[in-house]
């Protein structure tokens, strides 16, 4: 508890000088006049060791009395959001990047068929194909964003990206590919029966991937 013992002045008239003065960042010589007015005659001098006598010891006793809400300072009307902005900016940023990855794979599905592959075997060598490159960018990504988890401002937005980035890869590789055949109804292709060859006996596909 803090002690006003010795002091000239009753609590209420310090706590008041003290607080104003912290409060409103007043000067001093102007603390005396405002003290005046209010009929409290005091020097400028006292308020000056007032304040740094009894503000650390009121400081100290306030900090006390203060229960803790949350473990992170960031726990605010801002941040305790479970899908803020900069997340759904992320996410429609993700969106983006999905669907030209699916038109990607998609379009590499019709070249495939028009290099004269069968519909199952062209969706097979499509996702082959486009493995690595999808791979590889995700991994890019997925390292490019790590820095930014630790910002107060962007971390949110770097952690949907990685998510989805992870997660929309393989959805890319193994769903899209299973959507497709489902959806076009492709069926595997009966035992004995192999893609067209040519005349030297090179199967029409292996021709067309060499030529890429």
């Amino acid at each position: 508890m803090v002690d006003f013992k010795g002091s000239h002045y009753p609590k209420g008239v310090i706590l008041y000088a003290v607080f104003f003065y912290v409060r409103y960042a007043v000067c001093y010589r102007d603390l005396e006049e405002i003290m005046a007015e209010r009929g409290v005659p005091v020097d400028h001098a006292t308020l000056n060791r007032w304040v740094v006598k009894y503000s650390p010891l009121i400081a100290c006793r306030a900090h006390r009395r203060k229960s803790e809400t949350n473990s992170s300072w960031r726990m605010d009307e801002t941040y305790n959001q479970p899908f803020g902005f900069n997340a759904v900016l992320g996410l429609i940023g993700l969106a983006g990047i999905l669907m030209g990855n699916t038109l990607i794979l998609i379009e590499q599905i019709k070249e495939n068929q028009a290099a004269g592959l069968d519909d199952y075997h062209a969706v097979v060598e499509a996702t082959v194909q486009r493995t690595r490159p999808v791979i590889l960018t995700a991994l890019a990504a997925i390292l490019a964003f790590i820095p930014l988890t630790h910002s107060v401002f962007w971390g949110s937005m770097a952690y949907t990206l990685i998510g989805g980035t992870a997660a929309g890869t393989v959805m890319i590789l193994l769903f899209l590919p299973t959507l497709y055949a489902v959806w076009f109804r492709i069926k595997l292709p009966k035992a004995g029966i192999h893609p067209q060859a040519d005349d030297e006996g090179v199967p029409e596909h292996a021709r067309a991937m060499a030529a890429e």
